[in-house]
């Protein structure tokens, strides 16, 4: 680990790059979507994908997780029995859905459903042939392969989905670009691996890797339940219309926390696991705080400008037929700032070794959700169902943090320390934007500034600011190297 910080550049360079890229792809589908289709045809691609996750997510045992904490002696026989673990996986889960596809359809009055999960049906089964021994970029955090292969891969869903959607004008193009990403990952996950996995089952190992994946499995069952339940509800008890129109709001303030979580499972988990099993604690400890400020002050950012110009912002990317996002956007944006800080430290006791700590937490949170988001539904509608799923993050998260902070060694009042200049700069540009957003120029109050050109320049603006007269982030070699900047001692 003495060569940690150019290790981090290079895995924080490729991972961003990825996410940035996947994100602005993943972008441009949605919009081309959501301007092309109706809102209840994107009401239907919203809940078939969400069916998708959820049945991923029950079946997903967490083997990728605990591959990459798997000491390297167990590494051959553990990629070996997660490879034929996850063929009958695929195999398992493509007859479920093929099967319950008609049920599904009916229960929720959409006929046209039923044969779009039957055909995306066999994703599973090309998902499960991944070569496994690919994780072993992920474990060394050398990521440029993985993530031109990521790139690539949603470069081919991208222009598939927008050619058979313009050809054939069907909703089907979601699921056929699906399908060109999964087959561009299986084939690259080969091609750039110097082994290949082999179809040999050991049940020690299995049971190992159960262990350790249960709990990751737990947590993203319960995840998956309280990011993804609100869909399900409105589409059962208000409209699929509504799916669509609160989906673009999820999914706009839950920004944050999708870069955040992406770029720390995939940089700060294996550099934290790696840390952890050499007993350098101090060394986690360190990474963890300076991950901790840069991810606070980023979703502090993203939080109050989304609730200040979102509604410029929805109205130029969307469109009018979109702008009833805003409202349940200015609701969700507190539900995606406390995902995002918190999520560091479900990554902290991944790296560890006990994810079990964040189980309860979850479920909390979960039986809140669950009790209180159809009635809230029914009565205030989408805008209800946005508060039943923030209000118990408010309410468990501040407690649940304070004692994750015990459990690490991590001193409570170091980290609200930690959240004074992130705070600071955020107060700062709240005021800028308040008062920029008021300048009655006509050309100033066009859609293109005030939608695009505003955001972008009080984000960049709050963030350099903080980085710059936060002592930590200012003294990081890394950021330093990413800003093309000379440290200054402050």
């Amino acid at each position: 680990m003495s060569h940690h910080p150019t290790l981090i550049l290079n895995a924080v360079f490729w991972v961003g790059f990825a996410t940035v890229f996947a994100q602005f792809a993943e972008a441009i589908k949605n919009i081309f979507l959501a301007r092309y289709f109706s809102t209840e045809q994107m009401g239907l691609i919203t809940l078939l994908w969400a069916i998708h996750t959820g049945v991923r997510v029950f079946s997903d045992i967490g083997y990728e997780s605990a591959l990459i904490q798997q000491k390297d002696e167990n590494f051959e026989k553990a990629v070996n029995t997660s490879f034929v673990t996850s063929v009958l996986r695929g195999i398992l889960l493509c007859v479920l859905l093929l099967s319950t596809a008609d049920m599904i359809a009916r229960y929720y009055g959409q006929p046209q459903l039923k044969a779009l999960l039957m055909g995306s049906a066999f994703l599973f089964l090309l998902m499960s042939l991944k070569n496994l021994y690919f994780l072993t970029y992920h474990r060394s955090v050398q990521l440029k392969k993985p993530k031109l292969l990521t790139s690539l891969a949603n470069i081919l869903d991208l222009l598939t989905t927008i050619v058979i959607a313009l050809y054939f004008q069907s909703i089907w193009a979601v699921v056929c670009g699906a399908f060109a990403y999964h087959l561009v990952d299986v084939i690259g996950t080969y091609l750039l691996s110097e082994k290949r996995a082999r179809f040999v089952f050991d049940y020690q190992v299995f049971s190992q890797l159960i262990g350790f994946g249960k709990h990751i499995q737990l947590i993203s069952i319960l995840t998956y339940l309280i990011t993804q339940l609100d869909r399900f509800v409105i589409a059962k008890v208000i409209d699929i219309q509504d799916v669509a129109i609160y989906g673009t709001a999820y999914f706009l303030a839950n920004l944050p926390s999708t870069y955040i979580m992406q770029i720390a499972n995939q940089i700060a988990y294996p550099l934290w696991s790696k840390a952890s099993r050499d007993g350098d604690i101090a060394l986690r400890n360190q990474m963890f705080i300076t991950t901790f400020k840069f991810t606070s002050v980023a979703a502090l950012l993203f939080t109050v400008i989304f609730y200040l110009l979102g509604d410029r912002l929805i109205l130029l990317i969307y469109g009018k037929k979109w702008i009833a996002s805003y409202e349940i956007l200015k609701i969700l944006v507190i539900f995606g700032l406390i995902r995002a800080v918190a999520s560091n430290f479900g990554i902290l006791f991944k790296s560890i070794g006990r994810p079990d700590f964040i189980t309860t937490e979850i479920a909390l949170k979960l039986i809140a959700i669950v009790l209180c988001i159809y009635p809230m539904s029914v009565h205030f509608g989408p805008q209800g169902t946005a508060w039943a799923v923030t209000l118990p993050f408010v309410i468990i998260t501040p407690f649940a943090l304070n004692l994750y902070l015990k459990l690490a060694s991590l001193d409570p009042k170091l980290m609200l320390k930690a959240l004074f200049i992130p705070m600071l700069s955020t107060i700062l540009i709240a005021i800028l934007a308040v008062i920029l957003k008021g300048i009655e120029i006509e050309l100033w109050q066009h859609l293109l500034v005030q939608g695009l050109i505003l955001p972008v320049f009080l984000f960049a603006i709050g963030l350099l600011m903080a980085i710059y007269f936060d002592r930590d982030l200012n003294q990081n070699p890394i950021l330093a190297k990413l800003l093309f900047w000379k440290r200054q001692r402050i």
